[in-house]
């Protein structure tokens, strides 16, 4: 083998090294991003059980006793007797869920501006735990 071909060895291992770098990286955001969305739907089903012993939603995290740890950070953006947002935020990824159970995701700029890019999923509704009590009721397709 000569050492020509010794070097073109080594660059093909290189190339596909590299290759799988980017493959593993993308393997772990994901992962993160699935635990993150999986807390926040933690955090709304928490909004769902506060709400319906004090007919309004948390203000914090600490008033649900839930405490997340990982690579993304939680908090309760907006609170009060009609709606809630919280947010996951992990660089310049956000992801939030309403008290509706709808998940946004964005990238905000670095500066921590508005939003660069978003969209949105909504996750199939779950039935409530109290049928006479519980957050006010919105059509399926219709916004606040």
């Amino acid at each position: 083998m000569t050492i020509v071909e010794l070097m073109v060895v080594v660059l093909v291992i290189g190339i596909l090294a590299a290759m799988g770098i980017v493959q593993y990286r993308r393997l772990i955001d994901d992962s993160r991003q699935a635990v993150a969305v999986s807390n926040l739907v933690t955090i709304n089903k928490a909004q769902q059980n506060y709400y319906t012993q004090n007919d309004r939603f948390a203000a914090s995290l600490d008033v649900l006793q839930l405490y997340f740890s990982g690579a993304y950070s939680y908090q309760i953006v907006t609170a009060d007797a009609e709606s809630f947002v919280a947010q996951a935020q992990y660089g310049n990824s956000v992801i939030t869920i309403n008290q509706k159970g709808a998940l946004s995701y964005s990238t905000v700029a670095s500066s921590g501006a508005a939003p660069a890019v978003s969209s949105e999923a909504t996750p199939s509704p779950t039935p409530s735990s109290s049928p006479s009590k519980g957050p006010p009721a919105v059509p399926p397709g219709k916004s606040k």
